[in-house]
């Protein structure tokens, strides 16, 4: 075949030649309705799924994806040839390079403009250079964003239809070079200050990374945008979480906010999701979990006209030398979080797949990949359900850009892992989000704590005042006042921290009756009056944080005589203040257990708030499950994760653990597809004929399994030629393994009822 005939051709030319070959034992009564599912192929104009590769074209890497993004880890690394040989063959064409990585050390020692740049790397309080294998982190200057704008220069030049920049990463022990100093003594009008030596200028620092990222994107795609209108621009990151466990500064929402952002993708995979937590006294790895968090961040994005959020997970990750099974676990725990958020329906498939369709991938593992990679270019526009209980609430808590401005991820964890861990979901939405209309009307509970960020404006508090009238009920945590003075908005309009701000706009009059900090190690008491006992095992608790006094507000936990919470009417609805640590709650599981107590005095009207032995997600026929405590998911299907796609009954999901299934629609009389390896541009399903025409890379055997509840097999083809079947009795499937081809291929079997 030509190389260079478009996919959509392909089809076009298969199904006549299909349709032209002779089929031999159809038996077709009179009484048999015929009755045919069509699926049509995919639009040309959709953008589903995607991969990033370093590699030119090769059949083994032709996932059948939407777009390709070509990486240039430079602006003279070859970029136009890799272009060239990817076109033609029904790829998007779109480019990636780094917001902050100088890959080869090209613009860093002159190569780009023949200036020396070392004085704008990155660099420690002991001025080491920040590298990054055989290159640097750069802080963003102008001439670093001359250099990235001829970067997309070059992309648009070979015909890139978008140009992505990913992973702004600025490292929180960062901030001495001499390009930074200059931009703090610029923007703050100050001499620069040592970032580590008060949390003041910590704050300062981090506020100033965010803020140079954020100037460097509008600047690179306002230039690009004016230049190339109908060239989309996007931004990949890490998540919110990830950056705050790892010390790095990122503005996801400041990023996301520049009007250019067209595109935005969140990079999460076994890597990140394995990174210990803090949880009851230790650091633990929690991937489930923990990847579920974190594609929360990203769908917690408030969604905009114009904007496309995407998720991406690795099948292999940057850990080397590791066993295939441990990328393969690390895959399922990230795969399996992000379909949980129907919110974002489109994938990046994989980084690399050179590393791993020609990096010796075992065929199960391959197969298991291809048929996912299925399942995320079907799941958009499908309706999701999740399971829940009537009367269930909506929960939520909050993370900021502001969050790694600290670097104390056990605040923040502090306040969602021990809900969590008892299968109640409480994803992270973004405080800078809050105002965007209806972000925040979806949920009935919301939970904040200043002790791990702080609010960048007023405009969230203007937004959770106004929420809280309408209805909603605010759980609002402090213990810390450590950062409280860093010159922020509240002070400069003469109030002391963040939370008096808003109560004050939730128009409580709020009185300090007292410090934490000066009660020192206590125990809490229940309120007199309470019906609800508080939980057993609780420690003392200690911390800075003021108490207050809010008349007419209804106690609910003491320190002796003093407040430490209580419980008030605000319009339709409540905030309950607690001025215990956010930290405090994860530190144990008793404090896990005060955490929802105080959740629970919170519930309108006794909601039920008890947590799922599973979290199962059902996104049109396939479910993504996450194992709790462990359980079982009611129901039929085909596993996509095991080998062959076997049906299963009523399977178990494990703690900790994850399950993708396809639904088996026993409804449905005649066969039916449940799960293949094929990209699928055709299919058509009757009562004596299954044919679906597909392709896929060319380095792993393909396998499809169907299922027929009145009809068995008698002959198999594959572009037209026989193949043999396996057919099982007992669960009146047939599993077909065939040959893989990029070229769209006819996979056809004969039923006989």
């Amino acid at each position: 075949m030509s190389a260079r005939m478009p996919r959509r051709q392909w089809i076009g030319l298969v199904l006549r030649a299909a349709a032209a070959a002779p089929v031999l034992g159809l038996w077709d009564p009179a009484s048999s309705p015929v009755t045919t599912r069509r699926v049509p192929p995919a639009p040309s104009t959709l953008d589903r799924t995607s991969f990033q590769t370093n590699a030119p074209y090769s059949s083994d890497l032709d996932l059948g994806a939407d777009t390709v993004m070509v990486y240039a880890n430079a602006l003279h690394s070859g970029l136009k040839g890799r272009m060239a040989s990817w076109a033609g063959h029904g790829y998007r064409l779109t480019v990636m390079g780094s917001i902050s990585h100088d890959w080869t050390g090209e613009f860093a020692n002159g190569g780009f403009d023949s200036q020396d740049h070392i004085g704008s790397v990155q660099q420690t309080n002991a001025g080491t250079l920040m590298t990054i294998g055989s290159g640097y982190y750069m802080v963003p200057t102008e001439a670093w964003a001359n250099y990235l704008v001829a970067i997309g220069e070059h992309a648009a030049a070979t015909g890139a239809e978008a140009y992505y920049l990913e992973e702004p990463e600025f490292w929180l022990r960062a901030g001495y070079s001499p390009a930074f100093q200059a931009a703090w003594k610029t923007y703050y009008g100050e001499p620069w200050e040592d970032p580590l030596s008060s949390e003041k200028a910590m704050y300062r620092a981090g506020q100033l990374k965010a803020r140079l990222y954020v100037q460097l994107a509008r600047d690179v795609f306002g230039r690009l945008r004016a230049k190339h209108p109908k060239m989309r621009l996007g931004i990949a990151a890490h998540s919110n979480l990830n950056y705050l466990q790892w010390g790095i500064v990122c503005p996801h929402y400041g990023l996301y906010a520049v009007p250019e952002t067209e595109l935005y993708i969140g990079q999460i995979w076994g890597s990140t999701l394995r990174s210990p937590v803090p949880y009851l006294g230790g650091a633990q790895s929690m991937p489930t979990l923990n990847g579920w968090l974190e594609y929360s961040t990203v769908a917690g994005l408030p969604a905009q006209a114009g904007k496309r959020r995407w998720f991406l997970a690795d099948p292999k990750s940057d850990a080397a030398n590791k066993p295939w099974t441990h990328y393969r676990h690390g895959y399922e725990d990230a795969v399996v979080s992000s379909l949980s958020f129907p919110e974002v329906d489109r994938f990046e498939l994989v980084p690399w797949p050179e590393r791993v369709f020609t990096g010796g991938v075992p065929q199960a593992y391959g197969q298991q990949l291809l048929a996912t990679y299925r399942v995320l270019e079907a799941v958009g526009g499908q309706s999701a359900r999740e399971d829940t209980r009537p009367g269930e609430p909506r929960i939520a808590a909050f993370t900021s850009d502001s969050v790694m401005w600290q670097g104390q991820p056990d605040r923040l964890y502090g306040l969602v892992l021990p809900l969590l861990t008892r299968g109640i979901r409480v994803p992270l939405l973004t405080l800078e989000g809050a105002s965007a209309p209806g972000y925040l009307g979806a949920h009935q509970i919301l939970l904040l704590s200043y002790d791990p960020l702080k609010p960048l404006d007023a405009s969230a508090h203007q937004a959770l005042a106004a929420w809280v009238r309408a209805g909603g009920r605010l759980l609002l945590v402090r213990g810390f006042t450590d950062f409280d003075q860093v010159g922020a908005w509240w002070s400069q309009g003469g109030v002391a921290t963040p939370q008096e701000d808003l109560l004050r706009r939730l128009g409580l009059d709020a009185r300090n009756a007292g410090d934490l900090g000066s009660v020192g190690n206590t125990f809490l008491s229940a309120a007199p009056g309470l019906g609800a006992p508080l939980p057993q095992g609780l420690t003392a608790v200690s911390g800075t944080a003021a108490l207050y006094s809010v008349q007419g507000a209804h106690p609910l936990l003491l320190l002796g005589t003093l407040p430490v919470a209580w419980r008030a009417e605000v319009g339709r609805g409540q905030i309950l203040y607690a001025s215990v640590p956010s930290s405090y709650f994860g530190a144990s599981a008793a404090g896990g257990e005060l955490l929802l107590w105080l959740v629970r005095q919170l519930a309108a009207g006794g909601a039920p708030i008890d947590g799922h032995a599973v979290l199962a997600t059902r996104r049109g026929p396939w479910v993504s499950a996450l194992g709790i405590t462990g359980g079982t998911v009611a129901g039929r299907f085909a596993d996509v994760q095991q080998p062959g796609f076997p049906m299963v009954q009523d399977p178990e999901v494990r703690a900790g653990g994850t399950g993708l299934f396809r639904v088996v629609d026993e409804a449905m009389e005649h066969p039916q597809l449940l799960c293949t390896t094929l990209r699928v541009h055709q299919l058509e399903e009757g009562p004596t004929r299954t044919m679906l025409v597909g392709s896929g890379p060319t380095s792993v055997p393909g396998q499809t399994r169907l299922y027929s509840p009145r009809a068995k097999p008698i002959a198999v083809r594959w572009g037209g030629q026989p193949l043999a079947w396996q057919w099982e009795d007992a669960t009146a499937s047939c599993l077909v393994t065939h040959p893989m081809a990029p070229a769209p291929t006819a996979l056809e079997v004969d039923w006989h009822l």
